[in-house]
């Protein structure tokens, strides 16, 4: 059997990646890159890869970023999710798999899920098939949020920046076109110009979207008055300016509710 380890440049996928080395002594690690990360990202695959002794694979998609995608595709989502996260990282990916490791009843892929996304890690097992799937964070003993991020602390890793300021995931620099009004206003606050370069895009997007006919879509949707409306980050940042909208931080992730404490290993 051989072992290959997505790794999206968050915690939990590098301890899955880490448990496997473990385990099986041998597995590729491979990154998809999107070239739209925060910077700290690349920097935690370097701390990785000197840690293991072993190099990371990186598709770096011909250097194209999520913006780029959306605009030829002149769309956001491709129905089900995010059309970047899904051309950039799951046809990379596949395209992958298929080249270097063609035996799929001889090889086994490793994602970073826990024991919480039983409902996510059915899904993934479908799309990977005829390729087994295995969860290393729900091996005994299972890991949980805070659990991986002492998994590395205590093998001396710094975590990825955006955990410091309570992102609960590593990708996107914070600026996921899947996160909702309240994480965007933490952009706002936290890196405005992200916030600057995501809006402007959005706006080209909106051009774009109109020219071709389609229906206008922004990346947030304004629920208030019991309307689903299209709201885009121009006008969040107006509102926040304005004092229409007041951001909420309880978005942050600063605790975990974990079922499981373990000792050193």
């Amino acid at each position: 059997m051989r072992y290959v380890c997505h790794i999206s440049g968050g915690a939990g996928s590098a301890v899955c990646w880490l448990r496997a080395l473990d385990r099986y002594g041998e597995c590729e690690a491979v990154f998809a890159n999107t070239n739209s990360e925060d910077p700290d990202l690349y920097r935690f695959l370097d701390d990785l890869e000197k840690y293991t002794g072993r190099q990371i694979v990186r598709l770096n998609n011909d250097g194209q970023d999520i913006w780029a995608c959306f605009r030829k595709h002149s769309a956001f989502t491709n129905g089900s999710g995010c059309l970047a996260s899904w051309r950039l990282k799951q046809l990379a990916l596949k395209a992958f798999q298929q080249e270097h490791y063609p035996d799929a009843e001889n090889t086994t892929i490793l994602i970073g899920m826990g024991p919480d996304e039983e409902d996510r890690q059915i899904r993934i097992a479908k799309k990977v098939a005829p390729y087994h799937v295995d969860f290393p964070l729900c091996w005994e003993p299972r890991l949980w949020n805070c659990d991986v991020q002492d998994f590395l602390k205590r093998r001396g890793f710094t975590l990825p920046s955006l955990y410091d300021k309570g992102y609960p995931h590593n990708n996107c620099g914070g600026a996921c076109i899947m996160a909702g009004i309240a994480q965007w206003c933490g952009v706002l606050k936290d890196y405005p110009e992200r916030f600057a370069h995501a809006e402007a895009e959005e706006q080209q997007m909106l051009k774009i979207i109109a020219e071709r006919g389609r229906v206008e879509w922004t990346i947030l949707k304004d629920r208030r008055g019991g309307e689903h409306k299209t709201y885009s980050l121009k006008q969040l940042r107006e509102d926040v300016e304005a004092k229409r909208r007041l951001p909420d931080d309880n978005w942050r992730t600063k605790s975990c509710s974990c079922m499981f404490t373990w000792g050193d290993d």
